[in-house]
């Protein structure tokens, strides 16, 4: 009698490590049916809770991706956030079409892709921000040749440890200028 109980909870004892691993690699849809009277019910109603929230979250995760994703895909000012250690995380579609090189630019510097000194400067100012009693906004107006002319508004987010440094907003001020 014992052999058959141990037996059936090392059976279970394996299907949830097998939900486990499955939930751990991206299927949020895999429960435990465990078998009435087994004693680990608990568990099994746990571990389904469990990935239950967890599939919720990443489907919640992948909408807010797409409404941020649209929005910035939407925009027609560049959009540029960078890191904080100064390097470039994420560019709108509108900057790439101002500035074609920044395709694949994530992980460098602005001055790496914009050749524009005034620019890296206006970074560095704002990720190195301490004034906490006031936001650090910082407006620069460059000139990144070609005969075109960007008023940049840069950002730091107000919460930190979010992992964002800065927010730089190009607005093209060419046609203005002409």
């Amino acid at each position: 009698m014992s052999w058959l109980i141990t037996r059936r909870h090392a059976r279970f004892v394996r299907q949830c490590a097998s939900v486990l691993k499955a939930v751990g690699d991206g299927d949020y849809g895999r429960r435990l049916w465990p078998e009435s009277g087994l004693a680990l019910e608990e568990l099994a109603s746990s571990v389904n809770a469990m990935a239950s929230g967890i599939e919720g979250q990443v489907k919640a995760l992948a909408a807010e991706k797409l409404r941020i994703e649209t929005v910035l895909g939407g925009m027609r000012e560049g959009l540029m956030v960078l890191g904080v250690d100064g390097r470039i995380v994420l560019v709108n579609k509108a900057m790439e079409e101002l500035f074609p090189v920044l395709a694949g630019a994530t992980g460098r510097l602005p001055i790496e892709v914009v050749s524009c000194p005034e620019l890296q400067t206006a970074a560095e100012t704002v990720l190195n921000w301490q004034d906490d009693s006031r936001p650090a906004v910082v407006s620069v107006q460059i000139e990144p040749g070609q005969d075109r002319y960007f008023d940049v508004s840069l950002v730091r987010p107000a919460q930190r440890g979010s992992g964002l440094g800065a927010v730089l907003v190009f607005h093209d001020l060419t046609e203005f200028r002409r």
